[in-house]
C-alpha cells in the first residue's frame, strides 16, 4: 500500500459527523471535494468555489484593502483539510497594513480553503488582535445565502472535535518586522451560521518573507546530457534527459522537471559518489514556494484504521553511488511545495543517471487518458494522452527527437494553419510544441498532452488516435496508433487513407435514395477504402 502524505499523530473528526454532514453548507463542501481530481486535493482554491455572494453589508472583505501590500510571502501552519491535519507549508502568504498603520488584513486565513478574501486585525504595541467571528465567504444556493466564518475554536470536552471558544474570541499574532506569528493557542476554525465546525482551519500560523535564494550555475559550466531513469509515485518506470556538470567538487543537475526547466540543483562530488542536499529553493510558482527536496520511505500505521503502509518522509540528502558509467540511488527526490513535509509535484524514486547516447529506437505506445467528442456549440472536441518517455526496449528517448501524429479513423490528420490558427500546416507535432489553444501540455503529467480538434469525431468520424514517432540517430520509427476507444492499429501495416471515398450515395430522411439536386436536408453516405461507412447530414438549397 502506498501513502503519499505524511500520517499525523492523530486524525480528528467530529463525533457527530453524520449530523454535521447533513448540514447544507458542509454537504456542499464535501460535494466540491469529491469532484476534485486526486492531484488537486491539496486544498480548495477560489476557482473551485461557488460565486462569491456580494450583496450583504456584513459579507467578507473581497477587494484588496487600501494600504501597503505584502505579497508572495511564505506561509506555515498546521491546516485541516476536511477534518485531516497536514503541514501547510510553502503556500503564498499575503497581508495589507492599512494606511492608519494599525489595521492589518490577512488574505486566505484558511490554508486549505483559498477564498481570496481578507480578515481584519488591529495592532496594539507589537500584538495583532483579531476579533472573531468574522465573515470569510458567502454564496447563494437555491435562493438561500450560505455564510462561512472564521471563529476561535478549541477542543470539546471529549477532545473529539472543535467547538467555538466563547470565552476567548480573539486570536492573537505577534508582529516582528515583516513576520506575523500566531501566539493564541486556539484553532482558527471555519464555522457555519450556527457556529459548527466545518472541518477546515489552521493553528500555529506564521507568515514571513522567504530568505532562501535560487541557486545559479556558473556561466562557464560545461554539461553533458544524462538519462535520468526513475520510478514515479505509482511505481511506473519513467525517464527524461537532464544536464549534469562538474565544477571542481561542485556538481550541478539541471532540467529535472518540465515545470522548472531553468532550475539547478547543487551537489558535492566525493569518492565514487555525488550528494545533493535537501531543501534547495526553486522559486515562487503557482502561489507556492517550490523546493528540491530529498526523501526516503518508511513504514507507518494509520491510527484511525490500524492499517500499515509506506510513506514518503524527508531525508537530509540523497546519495548517488558510482555505477558503471553512471550513478544510482536508492533514495527519493522531489520537486516539492514547501520544505517541511512531502507535498511533491514531481517524484523520482530510485533514480539513476547514465550518460545519454542517441540510438535508433521505436517509441512505446502512447496512453490515451480522456476524450470528449466534437461539440457543435463549442466547435471543438478534446483528446488527451501521455506520450512515451521510453522505447519499446526500455531505452530513454530524447524529447527533441520525439513527435506525434493524430489520426481520425484511419486518416492521418494535418492541422491546417488557416483552420487552427497556426503559423504553418502541421502533421508531425513536436513533443514540446504548445500553442495555448490547439496543443497544450497537461498540468498533471509531465508527458501528457491535450489536443483540441475541430474534426467531427463522435458523429462523422468514429474515433481519434495518436501515434508517437522517434527520429533518433538519423532513423524514424513509429509506435502503433492507439485510439481513444482502446483500439490499437499496427502503424507499420495500417493503411493511411485519404478522405476520398470509393462510393458516395444520398438518401432522404425516410431512407429513399435521391440525387443531389433534391432540395432540403438529405443524408450523405460515403464508403471509404477498407469498408468504413460514414453518414453526414447535408443541406441542399
Amino acid at each position: 500500500m502506498h501513502i503519499y502524505v505524511r500520517l499525523e499523530d492523530s486524525m480528528i473528526y467530529t463525533n457527530n459527523r453524520k449530523n454535521l454532514m447533513s448540514m447544507k453548507t458542509t454537504t456542499l463542501l464535501s460535494l466540491m471535494l469529491a469532484a476534485l481530481p486526486a492531484a488537486a486535493q491539496n486544498g480548495i482554491t477560489k476557482a473551485q468555489l461557488p460565486a462569491l455572494h456580494m450583496a450583504a453589508q456584513s459579507d467578507a472583505i473581497i477587494d484588496t484593502p487600501q494600504g501597503t501590500l505584502y505579497n508572495g510571502l511564505y506561509r506555515q501552519s498546521v491546516g485541516y483539510f476536511f477534518g485531516t491535519p497536514r503541514n501547510a507549508d510553502g503556500i503564498a502568504g499575503a497581508y495589507v497594513v492599512g494606511n492608519d498603520k494599525v489595521t492589518y488584513y490577512i488574505q486566505n486565513i484558511f490554508s486549505q480553503f483559498q477564498s481570496g478574501t481578507w480578515v481584519k486585525a488591529t495592532l496594539q504595541g507589537d500584538t495583532l488582535y483579531m476579533a472573531t467571528p468574522q465573515p470569510v465567504y458567502s454564496y447563494t444556493d437555491d435562493g438561500e445565502t450560505i455564510h462561512i466564518y472564521l471563529s476561535n475554536m478549541k477542543y470539546d470536552d471529549e477532545r473529539q472535535t472543535f467547538v467555538t471558544d466563547t470565552e476567548n474570541t480573539t486570536a492573537k499574532f505577534v508582529v516582528r518586522g515583516d513576520t506575523l506569528k500566531q501566539v493564541s493557542p486556539q484553532l482558527l476554525g471555519m464555522t457555519g451560521d450556527s457556529g459548527e465546525w466545518m472541518l477546515y482551519g489552521d493553528y500555529d500560523l506564521k507568515i514571513f518573507r522567504n530568505q532562501d535564494t535560487v541557486a545559479e550555475a556558473p556561466a562557464t559550466l560545461t554539461t553533458e546530457r544524462y538519462a535520468l531513469t526513475y520510478n514515479d509515485e505509482n511505481g511506473d518506470k519513467q525517464s527524461r534527459l537532464v544536464k549534469l556538470g562538474f565544477d571542481g567538487n561542485d556538481v550541478w543537475l539541471g532540467q529535472i522537471s518540465d515545470r522548472f526547466p531553468n532550475n539547478w540543483v547543487k551537489g558535492q562530488k566525493g569518492k565514487d559518489r555525488i550528494i545533493f542536499e535537501n531543501q534547495q529553493y526553486f522559486g515562487f510558482k503557482d502561489d507556492h514556494h517550490v523546493y528540491f527536496t530529498t526523501g526516503e520511505r518508511e513504514e507507518a500505521t494509520d491510527p484511525q484504521t490500524g492499517k500499515t503502509g509506506e510513506v514518503y518522509v524527508l531525508a537530509p540528502q540523497i546519495r548517488f553511488d558510482l555505477d558503471g558509467d553512471g550513478y544510482k540511488s536508492d533514495g527519493v527526490m522531489f520537486t516539492n511545495w514547501g520544505k517541511k513535509d512531502v507535498n511533491f509535484r514531481d517524484c523520482y524514486e530510485q533514480p539513476r543517471l547514465e550518460k545519454f547516447v542517441e540510438t535508433p529506437q521505436t517509441p512505446a505506445n502512447p496512453t490515451p487518458v480522456d476524450f470528449s467528442p466534437y461539440d457543435s456549440d463549442d466547435k471543438y472536441g478534446t483528446f488527451s494522452f501521455i506520450l512515451p518517455s521510453l522505447s519499446t526496449t526500455g531505452e530513454v528517448l530524447n524529447p527533441d527527437r520525439l513527435y506525434y501524429n493524430i489520426y481520425v479513423d484511419e486518416r492521418l490528420l494535418t492541422f491546417k494553419a488557416t483552420r487552427y490558427g497556426l503559423d504553418e500546416d502541421m502533421t508531425d507535432i513536436p513533443y514540446s510544441f504548445t500553442d495555448g489553444h490547439t496543443f497544450t501540455a497537461s498540468t498533471t503529467h509531465s508527458h501528457g498532452r491535450i489536443v483540441y480538434f475541430k474534426e467531427k469525431v463522435g458523429s462523422y468520424y468514429s474515433h481519434i488516435g495518436v501515434r508517437a514517432i522517434y527520429r533518433g540517430a538519423g532513423e524514424s520509427h513509429g509506435s502503433d496508433i492507439v485510439y481513444n476507444d482502446g483500439e490499437v492499429t499496427d502503424a507499420i501495416t495500417a493503411p493511411i487513407y485519404s478522405r476520398q471515398a470509393t462510393s458516395v450515395s444520398y438518401f432522404d430522411l425516410t431512407g429513399r435514395r435521391v440525387n443531389t439536386t433534391q432540395k432540403g436536408v438529405i443524408i450523405k453516405r460515403e464508403t471509404l477504402p477498407g469498408g468504413t461507412v460514414r453518414y453526414q447530414k447535408v443541406s441542399v438549397k
